[in-house]
């Protein structure tokens, strides 16, 4: 169960203000006011933030069924209608769009069911059949998913285990034991692995906050005290990841020079294309240090959009950290994006 942590939370945002102009462009700079203010004044949304895009605008499920949590906060005049939103008039004012929402979604779901088993068929049926019988993909209050061999599978761990199916095809898994993330959203990838490779002994997500909290929370409600949060760890000049136990840490940028020891693979996927050269170069410095001594991997991907940065400038920033196999592009998603993705390999020891 999503339980909100009022110290972490003020924790990190309080920290946050001090590192947030350094390290991140516009782009998320008004997302993390607006998650900030909807947490701080309505945090029992949080049992739902998956779909309440106040919240979790840009990194979770995108499917918004009500109308209200699809307001942009950052303006002063939307916050105040936020909150006459949240009263008994407000929602039941609002209750006719609501219904009408979840009517035009029910009638579509059929064949959303129909797409992902159609084309999808065995391979997504065979990774859902390794997931834990009790392994909830909706919780955090997603209500966009499909029925896949019987099981309701949100459409962002459909596509996790997708991905994750098509890494094991080159990258033997097996051997992976220590994992760093940059930009693990609410933490959907972490979440997967954990529970489809078991081995794995740290998993380490840096990201910014909303979704560092969020990350920390869902994770925490799923995986209990082996998730370290930035609370328990910003004190701490050396964060070893090559120590025993089996750890999932949650970590701002601004903790990276303490993150210590060796990786087995350095993941990002979707967020180095939104960031300036600057910004870039401190993650490649980061993936550098942490593949150093080891035969470690990195695991890229994002999307074929106008962004700041090309696929052609990602890649050729960590050209001198790893050598990349051939990038493969898939077909558009249900959003008309194209995505691509590649695996690199350490180039000292290729």
């Amino acid at each position: 169960m999503i339980k909100h942590d009022p110290a972490l939370f003020e924790c990190i945002y309080q920290d946050t203000k001090q590192h947030f102009q350094k390290d991140y462009g516009d782009l998320w700079k008004g997302r993390v006011k607006a998650s900030e203010y909807a947490i701080r004044h309505f945090p029992n949304d949080l049992k739902h933030f998956r779909s309440n895009m106040a919240i979790s605008r840009g990194y979770t499920d995108s499917f918004c069924l009500d109308p209200l949590f699809a307001l942009p906060l950052g303006k002063l005049k939307m916050r105040i209608f936020y909150r006459l939103a949240h009263s008994a008039l407000g929602q039941k004012v609002l209750s006719y769009s609501r219904h009408e929402c979840e009517r035009v979604y029910k009638q579509g779901a059929f064949y959303k069911d129909y797409y992902y088993d159609h084309f999808y068929g065995d391979v997504l049926r065979n990774m859902v059949r390794r997931l834990p019988k009790d392994f909830d993909t909706l919780e955090g209050g997603s209500n966009d998913y499909a029925v896949i061999d019987g099981r309701r599978i949100s459409i962002r761990h459909i596509y996790t285990l997708l991905r994750l199916y098509d890494l094991e095809q080159n990258l033997d898994l097996s051997t992976v034991s220590r994992v760093v993330e940059v930009g693990g959203g609410f933490g959907v990838n972490a979440d997967c692995m954990l529970a489809l490779y078991p081995h794995i002994k740290k998993y380490v997500i840096v990201d910014i906050p909303p979704c560092l909290y969020t990350a920390t929370i869902y994770l925490r409600s799923r995986y209990g005290d082996i998730v370290r949060d930035y609370r328990q760890l910003k004190d701490n000049t050396q964060i070893d990841i090559g120590s025993d136990g089996k750890e999932v840490m949650t970590l701002p940028p601004w903790k990276m020079d303490d993150v210590c020891g060796n990786a087995d693979l350095f993941v990002n996927l979707f967020s180095f294309q939104v960031f300036d050269a600057d910004v870039l170069k401190s993650y490649r410095d980061f993936a550098q240090k942490l593949l150093a001594n080891k035969n470690g991997a990195i695991w890229l991907g994002g999307y074929e959009v106008p962004a700041s940065l090309t696929q052609e400038q990602i890649l050729e920033a960590f050209s001198d950290v790893v050598t990349f196999n051939s990038v493969k592009h898939t077909e558009r998603n249900k959003h008309g994006d194209s995505t691509w993705f590649t695996l690199g390999r350490a180039a000292h020891d290729t």
